[in-house]
């Protein structure tokens, strides 16, 4: 049949085909000059996307300062912490494109850990940096 499409969207959020359902998420592609590098997304959970740019003067590279890339969230549904990637080997002049994006399938994370670990390291980390700044930690 000429124009003949199996698939209509229904609800906003559902791809409905006479054969197939399929759930649709919203995730957020990334690409780095102008390679995939993976398309995140939870469909119960976040996903996080952080791009940091240091001074020439952090210590780790002297010349240029430091670039760095993470894709990371959380699974609440499964309650794990989850990783898609981290990158810090970019230079002056790379491009970084977030595109938000609806998905039947997303790329499943590189990393899952139980959320409780990912809380108590964050937790460790907050009392060390308290200690070294002879800080006083109060909880109600």
């Amino acid at each position: 049949m000429d124009g003949y499409c199996p698939f209509w969207f229904g609800g906003g959020a559902e791809l409905v085909s006479r054969r197939a359902r399929i759930t649709v998420m919203t995730a957020i592609e990334i690409r780095v000059n102008g390679k995939k590098q993976c398309v995140a997304g939870i469909p119960d959970g976040t996903v996080a996307v952080s791009v940091s740019c240091t001074g020439r003067t952090n210590g780790r590279k002297k010349d240029g300062g430091y670039l760095f890339l993470h894709v990371d969230g959380l699974d609440s549904e499964r309650d794990e912490h989850v990783d898609w990637m981290g990158r810090d080997d970019f230079a002056i002049g790379d491009e970084i494109v977030l595109r938000f994006v609806d998905a039947p399938k997303t790329d499943s994370p590189k990393k899952r850990k139980p959320a409780e670990e990912h809380r108590k390291a964050r937790k460790d980390f907050v009392r060390r940096i308290a200690r070294e700044l002879v800080w006083k930690i109060q909880t109600e």
